[in-house]
């Protein structure tokens, strides 16, 4: 089976239905095979039963309990279109988040009274979603089945393991329990690789749960006044009746839901007798007729009808998308070109924003592109931000926006809350003789000692992929992995199109830095040493790369952000504040550079909005998901995937040869001064006066013996 984020769409699709029909009929057949066991089982016990006693109930239910079946049947079938566009968007469809739940609701609605779930649930949202071939349709729809099985099992074991259930053998929840335990024992083990989807299963459980909860507590409000059982007890009985329901396929689990409730709600009644079997038969045929007969007829009101909107404005196109990051003057919208992002266009076509997914959060990030820079074109973007947010079933939000378009936010009514701080500097006039920076050229002088040879590759220059990898895979085991959303990630599709700068000691790579380029500035992005890198093998990249920026006639480099601590009472605040704990080393890099700072802002559509950003930019931030290449219209010409593996590095099937092209620069130590630049047109190294000046508040540059 493939992975479900893979998944592909449209016509071509279709070319492996039969295959896909041919490994579903067997199984069904098997399942129907068991029903009719559990449909022979019902039999036996419909010879005691009083018929009489079915009429009976049926008429003495009153008014209320059909009303308020039907609004619990409403909120299990809303619980339900909302699980199947979570499952949807996770697996990246360009569907609206409306017309995914209404295909969603209508496949099971469908697939209850029609049976064979896979095969109906999959006809109906082939029907519903246009542009969806019939094999993705099949997909959605396993991966649904399957993703519900695991959320009711998980259910079963919490609701059989912490509450007394109805008429079921005890040692069920003896079972449960030790279940419960394996369970956490297995996360406990898989949490390095169960993290990053945490937030999505999690979603999927409490809907799972609403959907459930909402249809039992409709078939315990039917149930005869007779039956004298909680919701609380009877909840275990019905989740043990859906899925035996499920695991035979049938229309409505006939005979399997029957059996179980029967079997297990009689004890607390008045008799097992046939009047009382008769009653709970009655109750179980009006809950079909409102949970399974209404919905039916809803449900082929809609496959009539047919879809309604059910594309959904999607990022900007390739060229477009290309057009604007080449325009653009931020060199960190380069995040775009790298798997997990997209560039979401203006309705002008001249600007755009840099989005990326954070759980059920859109988050733009940093300032929009092109004409947006305009203040009077940023109220018009946010309108298109928060469209597509609302299209997609996700909210809203900025992040690491600049004072500007925080400015609009807040004039919109959205919440703003400081950040981060942007810490950049004008290579030009930038110099490293000050009293503030005696730190730094003590780390440069200790670095040339070391004999450290430092090499510049320009964009589509050759990469020692594999030394870089080896230094990406020892940094990333030595600090719990990489870090997420806008913190860079070792991708050699993105660190093709990067201005790259590696230091090597003894023919080894021991570190290297990357940077975002446009044609207004560099960004600083990965940083990564060795455990054995000599002292100072950092600040030496940096200082290169500004002596390069210098060099080409760049405006701006950018160190890009450090988190802040900001002020004030809330939730939010807090939590910022505890994030911003870790980053004083970080600050104290950077800080050493002596850059001009930048406020960043966080902005969201309210203060609970706010806080809802906050934690799921946080998780996707230190918890994210394994990373791919990038989209496939910012892969390099003849990109193919190189033969290593860095850490969270899966490549994608039918990726081409990466281009290798370009210019190289080098950097060697050789005493007693460095040497940058191309050979044919060398310039002074900005670590050179730093190595000829001396001040006297300096302390030696090795500490002594």
């Amino acid at each position: 089976m493939r992975r479900i984020g893979t998944f592909g769409t449209g016509p071509r699709d279709r070319g492996g239905v039969a295959g896909l029909v041919r490994g579903v009929l067997p199984r069904q057949a098997l399942i129907a095979v068991l029903a009719t066991g559990g449909i022979w089982l019902l039999a036996e016990r419909l010879g005691e039963v009083d018929v009489t006693a079915i009429s009976t109930s049926l008429g003495q239910t009153r008014w209320s309990q059909w009303a308020g079946a039907l609004f619990l049947t409403l909120a299990s079938f809303r619980a339900v279109g909302r699980y199947d566009a979570l499952v949807q968007a996770e697996m990246g469809l360009p569907v609206q988040a409306r017309a995914a739940r209404r295909a969603g609701a209508a496949a099971i609605a469908a697939a209850q009274v029609l049976g064979f779930g896979l095969v109906s649930g999959a006809l109906v949202r082939w029907r519903l979603l246009p542009g969806t071939g019939l094999a993705s349709a099949s997909r959605i729809t396993l991966a649904v089945a399957l993703s519900f099985l695991a959320a009711w099992a998980v259910l079963l074991v919490l609701a059989l393991a912490l509450v007394p259930a109805a008429g079921l053998p005890a040692g069920l929840a003896t079972t449960a329990r030790a279940a419960l335990v394996g369970l956490a024992l297995a996360f406990w083990v898989l949490r390095r690789r169960l993290m990053p989807a945490l937030p999505f299963a999690a979603r999927l459980l409490v809907l799972a749960a609403a959907d459930t909860l909402a249809a039992a507590a409709a078939l315990w409000l039917l149930l005869p006044d007779t039956v004298a059982v909680s919701l609380a007890a009877f909840y275990p009985v019905y989740l043990l009746a859906l899925g035996a329901a499920l695991l035979t396929g049938l229309p409505g689990g006939v005979g399997a839901f029957e059996a179980v409730i029967l079997a297990a709600l009689p004890a607390v009644g008045d008799a097992a007798t046939g009047t009382q079997t008769g009653a709970l038969l009655g109750a179980i045929l009006a809950f079909r007729l409102v949970y399974y007969a209404l919905p039916a007829i809803w449900a082929g009101v809609v496959m009539w009808r047919g879809p309604r909107g059910a594309r959904q404005a999607g990022p900007a196109a390739g060229r477009h998308a290309r057009r604007l990051l080449a325009r653009s003057h931020r060199a960190e919208a380069g995040l775009a070109r790298q798997d997990g992002y997209e560039v979401l266009g203006g309705r002008d076509g001249r600007s755009g924003w840099v989005v990326a997914r954070a759980g059920a959060t859109l988050a733009a990030l940093g300032d929009p592109l092109g004409d947006a820079r305009e203040a009077r074109m940023r109220p018009a973007l946010l309108s298109t931000l928060s469209r597509r947010a609302r299209s997609a079933g996700l909210a809203p939000c900025l992040y690491k926006v600049g004072p500007r378009t925080a400015l609009i936010a807040r004039r919109a009514g959205w919440a703003v809350l400081p950040v981060a701080e942007d810490l950049w500097l004008d290579p030009g006039r930038w110099h490293e003789g000050g009293h503030g920076q005696a730190r730094l050229r003590r780390k440069l002088r200790r670095a040339e000692a070391a004999g450290l040879a430092i090499m510049r590759h320009g964009p589509g220059a050759p990469l020692p992929l594999d030394g870089m990898a080896t230094v990406a895979a020892d940094w990333a085991g030595r600090h719990g992995g990489e870090r997420g959303l806008s913190m860079g990630r070792f991708d050699p599709g993105l660190l093709a199109r990067q201005q790259v700068f590696t230091a090597s000691a003894g023919g080894r790579i021991v570190a290297f830095a990357t940077f975002h380029a446009s044609h207004g500035e560099w960004t600083l992005d990965l940083m990564r040493q060795a455990a054995d890198c000599p002292d100072g093998a950092m600040q030496a990249l940096v200082a290169s790369a500004i002596g390069a920026a210098r060099a080409a006639g760049l405006p701006r480099l950018s160190l890009a952000a450090v988190p802040v601590a900001p002020a004030g009472r809330g939730a939010v605040p807090a939590l910022l504040r505890r994030l911003a704990r870790g980053s004083a080393g970080l600050r104290q890099f950077k800080t050493a550079f002596g850059p001009r700072h930048r406020t960043l802002y966080l902005a969201a559509p309210g203060r609970l909005a706010l806080l809802r950003a906050a934690v799921e930019l946080a998780w996707a931030i230190h918890h994210p998901r394994p990373l791919h290449f990038g989209p496939p219209q910012f892969r390099p010409p003849h990109f193919r995937p190189p033969h290593f593996r860095p850490p969270h590095f899966r490549p994608l099937s039918g990726a081409r040869a990466i281009r290798r092209d370009g210019g190289q620069d080098e950097i060697e130590s050789r005493p007693p001064s460095w040497h940058i630049g191309r050979q044919d047109a060398p310039h002074p190294a900005p670590a050179a006066a730093a190595v000829a000046e001396r001040h006297s508040d300096e302390r030696p540059p090795f500490p002594p013996a």
